[in-house]
């Protein structure tokens, strides 16, 4: 029922410790060929321009145009892959990003802007990024936001497991980047 995900390679990029089996990033992978994870050689370190690169460096091995599905830390590599490679990612799906301060990189991302359709989707009771932060750097992104009320970190000791309203959302990015001249943002 998600036509848009076969025109696309779709790069699964994890936050810290990557995205255990339970998680919707893992259970995304299982189901859909198209889907491929973005492999750190340390899932334990941010590290993020070491992640960014990772990102690029698997972004340039695919022929069709690359829709990243980032979490947390995987979110704000996700953005610096972008201001490193311009034009290598068509489209990004930022599910709960970590808070660039957190990890002494928000230097590194205050003047990313994103030039591409991306959704950032944040909670009302992240502990890893507050909303008032989460609106702060989805406009410096240049990202549209979607608001969860009490879903914490999106992930699976908040609950998210299969999450089908998540491929949702992402096939609404996939809509997106397919007919970028669309004003209308169906989430």
């Amino acid at each position: 029922f998600h036509t848009q995900f076969s025109k696309f390679d779709i790069l699964v990029m994890p936050g810290l410790h990557g995205s255990e089996p339970e998680h919707w990033q893992s259970f995304w992978e299982f189901r859909y060929p198209e889907f491929q994870r973005v492999q750190q050689d340390d899932w334990e370190s941010a590290e993020l321009d070491i992640w960014a690169q990772r990102l690029i460096s698997t972004a340039r091995d695919r022929s069709r145009p690359v829709i990243v599905v980032a979490h947390s830390f995987g979110c704000l590599a996700t953005i610096r892959a972008t201001a490193l490679a311009p034009d290598l990612i068509a489209g990004a799906l930022l599910v709960a990003p970590a808070d660039p301060a957190r990890f002494g990189v928000a230097s590194l991302l205050q003047k990313s802007t994103l030039s591409i359709p991306s959704l950032i989707v944040a909670s009302t009771n992240d502990p890893f990024m507050s909303l008032v932060n989460a609106k702060h750097w989805a406009n410096q992104w240049n990202s549209k936001m979607l608001t969860l009320t009490g879903a914490g970190h999106i992930n699976v000791e908040s609950g998210f497991r299969i999450w089908p309203g998540g491929l949702e959302l992402l096939n609404s990015v996939c809509e997106k980047v397919a007919d970028p001249k669309s004003d209308n943002w169906e989430y």
